[in-house]
């Protein structure tokens, strides 16, 4: 499984850095990627977070979230992550886009910040969407056990 998202980072990165260069309207798209597949995420996991909070930290796998929740409530997990974890880690991983493949896929050019955030977001955005389908088909995948029962 690790190595599955290493080799779709080596992909997705230089193509999405790629396409917010060449096309600056990528951009917006690749934030609200981020955003609505965020939200749908939360959606998910809130879902089976409501049908057996004892058990939510034994089906998360996001760790930090999982502690979040355990010293809040869910709600305001769901606002304090992205805002203290998932958004600063996102901005660094933006720096290091600056440094490392657009220095090399770009040489000369100035750097293009935008193009580097929307580029994290936008990974960020796919990762969230992979999380957020996992979610609903535990949770599927529970009520059909439930139901045969």
């Amino acid at each position: 499984m690790l190595l599955q998202w290493i080799l779709a980072l080596l992909v997705l990165i230089p193509c999405f850095l790629f396409l917010s260069v060449i096309l600056p309207q990528t951009q917006w798209f690749f934030m609200m990627l981020w955003l609505i597949s965020l939200t749908a995420d939360l959606y998910s996991t809130h879902k089976f977070y409501r049908e057996n909070p004892a058990q939510f930290s034994q089906n998360e796998r996001n760790k930090a979230f999982t502690l979040l929740t355990k010293k809040l409530s869910f709600k305001k997990a769901s606002v304090i992550f992205p805002l203290s974890f998932e958004i600063p880690l996102l901005l660094f991983f933006a720096l290091l886009l600056m440094k490392i493949p657009y220095a090399y896929m770009f040489q000369g050019t100035p750097i293009n910040i935008p193009a580097c955030l929307a580029t994290s977001f936008g990974v960020a955005g796919i990762g969230h969407m992979q999380a957020a389908s996992t979610n609903l088909r535990f949770t599927k995948k529970k009520i059909e056990n439930t139901t045969v029962e």
